[in-house]
Protein backbone atom coordinates (compact mmCIF):
# COMPACT_ATOMS: atom_id res chain seq x y z
CA UNK A 1 0.00 0.00 0.00
CA UNK A 2 2.86 2.45 0.84
CA UNK A 3 3.82 1.31 -2.73
CA UNK A 4 0.57 2.97 -4.40
CA UNK A 5 0.98 6.26 -2.53
CA UNK A 6 4.33 7.09 -3.86
CA UNK A 7 3.04 6.68 -6.88
CA UNK A 8 2.04 9.82 -7.26
CA UNK A 9 5.05 11.34 -9.01
CA UNK A 10 4.34 11.71 -12.85
CA UNK A 11 5.95 9.09 -15.59
CA UNK A 12 7.41 10.68 -18.58
CA UNK A 13 4.73 8.87 -20.95
CA UNK A 14 2.55 11.45 -18.67
CA UNK A 15 4.03 15.12 -19.25
CA UNK A 16 2.32 15.86 -22.06
CA UNK A 17 -1.04 16.13 -20.65
CA UNK A 18 0.71 17.85 -17.32
CA UNK A 19 2.13 20.19 -19.49
CA UNK A 20 -1.11 20.76 -21.52
CA UNK A 21 -2.94 20.80 -18.26
CA UNK A 22 -0.84 23.45 -17.25
CA UNK A 23 -0.49 25.55 -19.99
CA UNK A 24 -4.17 25.27 -20.55
CA UNK A 25 -4.80 26.60 -16.70
CA UNK A 26 -2.30 29.91 -17.75
CA UNK A 27 -3.92 30.22 -20.64
CA UNK A 28 -7.18 30.52 -18.95
CA UNK A 29 -5.96 32.80 -16.54
CA UNK A 30 -4.13 35.34 -18.64
CA UNK A 31 -7.63 35.06 -20.59
CA UNK A 32 -9.41 35.86 -17.64
CA UNK A 33 -7.16 38.86 -16.94
CA UNK A 34 -7.73 40.40 -20.63
CA UNK A 35 -11.72 40.03 -20.94
CA UNK A 36 -12.85 42.49 -18.08
CA UNK A 37 -10.22 45.39 -19.33
CA UNK A 38 -11.85 44.50 -22.93
CA UNK A 39 -15.35 45.15 -21.68
CA UNK A 40 -14.67 47.88 -19.83
CA UNK A 41 -13.72 49.67 -23.30
CA UNK A 42 -16.58 48.16 -24.84
CA UNK A 43 -18.56 49.54 -22.07
CA UNK A 44 -17.02 52.87 -22.53
CA UNK A 45 -17.19 52.94 -26.12
CA UNK A 46 -21.09 52.18 -25.88
CA UNK A 47 -21.65 54.78 -23.35
CA UNK A 48 -19.69 57.64 -25.22
CA UNK A 49 -21.82 56.12 -28.95
CA UNK A 50 -24.99 56.28 -27.17
CA UNK A 51 -24.19 59.85 -25.74
CA UNK A 52 -23.54 61.17 -28.69
CA UNK A 53 -26.62 59.33 -30.42
CA UNK A 54 -28.26 61.11 -28.05
CA UNK A 55 -26.96 64.35 -28.34
CA UNK A 56 -27.71 64.11 -32.53
CA UNK A 57 -31.04 63.05 -32.00
CA UNK A 58 -31.50 66.51 -29.43
CA UNK A 59 -30.06 68.42 -32.28
CA UNK A 60 -32.02 66.96 -35.05
CA UNK A 61 -35.46 67.90 -32.84
CA UNK A 62 -33.91 71.76 -32.52
CA UNK A 63 -33.46 71.72 -35.83
CA UNK A 64 -37.08 70.35 -36.80
CA UNK A 65 -38.14 73.07 -34.04
CA UNK A 66 -36.90 75.86 -36.35
CA UNK A 67 -38.86 74.88 -39.14
CA UNK A 68 -42.44 73.47 -37.03
CA UNK A 69 -44.24 74.73 -34.09
CA UNK A 70 -44.46 72.40 -30.97
CA UNK A 71 -43.76 72.97 -27.22
CA UNK A 72 -40.36 71.05 -25.91
CA UNK A 73 -42.00 69.39 -23.24
CA UNK A 74 -44.48 67.84 -25.37
CA UNK A 75 -45.90 64.01 -26.83
CA UNK A 76 -44.17 65.41 -30.05
CA UNK A 77 -40.07 65.12 -28.45
CA UNK A 78 -41.36 61.50 -26.76
CA UNK A 79 -42.48 61.08 -30.13
CA UNK A 80 -39.09 62.29 -31.81
CA UNK A 81 -37.04 60.63 -29.38
CA UNK A 82 -38.43 57.32 -30.11
CA UNK A 83 -39.00 57.22 -33.39
CA UNK A 84 -35.86 58.39 -34.81
CA UNK A 85 -36.01 58.01 -38.38
CA UNK A 86 -39.21 60.47 -38.44
CA UNK A 87 -36.56 63.46 -37.80
CA UNK A 88 -35.00 63.87 -40.82
CA UNK A 89 -37.76 63.39 -43.12
CA UNK A 90 -39.59 65.80 -41.40
CA UNK A 91 -37.03 68.49 -42.15
CA UNK A 92 -36.90 67.28 -45.70
CA UNK A 93 -40.70 67.74 -45.86
CA UNK A 94 -40.50 71.13 -44.35
CA UNK A 95 -39.32 72.55 -47.64
CA UNK A 96 -42.00 70.47 -50.06
CA UNK A 97 -44.37 71.43 -47.81
CA UNK A 98 -43.76 75.24 -48.08
CA UNK A 99 -42.97 74.82 -52.33
CA UNK A 100 -46.75 73.29 -52.79
CA UNK A 101 -48.77 75.65 -50.03
CA UNK A 102 -46.66 78.76 -49.28
CA UNK A 103 -43.24 79.87 -48.18
CA UNK A 104 -45.99 81.53 -45.23
CA UNK A 105 -47.61 78.38 -44.59
CA UNK A 106 -47.59 78.30 -40.60
CA UNK A 107 -46.26 73.93 -39.99
CA UNK A 108 -47.39 72.59 -36.35
CA UNK A 109 -46.53 69.37 -34.66
CA UNK A 110 -48.83 66.50 -32.75
CA UNK A 111 -48.52 63.47 -31.33
CA UNK A 112 -52.15 62.26 -29.86
CA UNK A 113 -52.11 58.90 -28.62
CA UNK A 114 -55.13 57.11 -30.38
CA UNK A 115 -57.34 54.45 -28.32
CA UNK A 116 -54.73 52.11 -28.73
CA UNK A 117 -52.39 53.82 -26.59
CA UNK A 118 -49.81 54.23 -30.30
CA UNK A 119 -48.74 58.05 -30.83
CA UNK A 120 -49.05 58.89 -34.27
CA UNK A 121 -47.22 62.17 -35.81
CA UNK A 122 -49.48 65.07 -37.25
CA UNK A 123 -47.65 67.47 -39.66
CA UNK A 124 -50.66 69.94 -39.72
CA UNK A 125 -50.20 73.42 -42.06
CA UNK A 126 -52.47 76.11 -40.44
CA UNK A 127 -54.19 77.20 -43.09
CA UNK A 128 -56.21 80.81 -43.84
CA UNK A 129 -56.96 80.36 -46.84
CA UNK A 130 -60.25 78.15 -48.65
CA UNK A 131 -60.48 74.09 -48.52
CA UNK A 132 -59.86 73.60 -52.20
CA UNK A 133 -56.42 76.00 -52.01
CA UNK A 134 -55.08 74.01 -48.98
CA UNK A 135 -56.33 70.06 -50.29
CA UNK A 136 -54.36 70.75 -54.13
CA UNK A 137 -51.46 71.91 -52.13
CA UNK A 138 -51.21 68.58 -49.69
CA UNK A 139 -52.02 66.55 -53.25
CA UNK A 140 -49.17 68.04 -55.00
CA UNK A 141 -47.07 67.50 -52.22
CA UNK A 142 -48.21 64.13 -51.95
CA UNK A 143 -47.77 63.00 -55.60
CA UNK A 144 -44.43 64.61 -55.67
CA UNK A 145 -42.85 64.27 -52.92
CA UNK A 146 -44.59 62.35 -50.33
CA UNK A 147 -45.11 58.76 -51.80
CA UNK A 148 -41.69 58.49 -52.61
CA UNK A 149 -40.61 59.28 -49.34
CA UNK A 150 -43.64 57.37 -46.91
CA UNK A 151 -42.16 54.52 -46.83
CA UNK A 152 -39.71 55.59 -44.24
CA UNK A 153 -42.31 57.01 -42.11
CA UNK A 154 -43.70 53.16 -41.93
CA UNK A 155 -47.20 55.05 -41.17
CA UNK A 156 -46.28 56.68 -37.89
CA UNK A 157 -46.29 60.12 -39.69
CA UNK A 158 -49.65 62.30 -41.50
CA UNK A 159 -49.43 65.93 -43.43
CA UNK A 160 -53.11 67.32 -42.66
CA UNK A 161 -54.35 71.10 -42.98
CA UNK A 162 -56.39 72.85 -39.92
CA UNK A 163 -58.33 75.92 -41.09
CA UNK A 164 -58.22 79.23 -39.30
Amino acid sequence: MNGLMEHEQTTLREWPEVLADSLQYKRQESVNVTIPRRQNNISEDLEQHVLRLQADNLNLILEIRKKFIFPLGSSVVDFLRNHRSISQILLESEAHLKQYLGSETVLTLRAPIDESGSPTLYAVAIWPGSVKEVVSGLEKFEENWWLANSRLASGNLHFTYELV
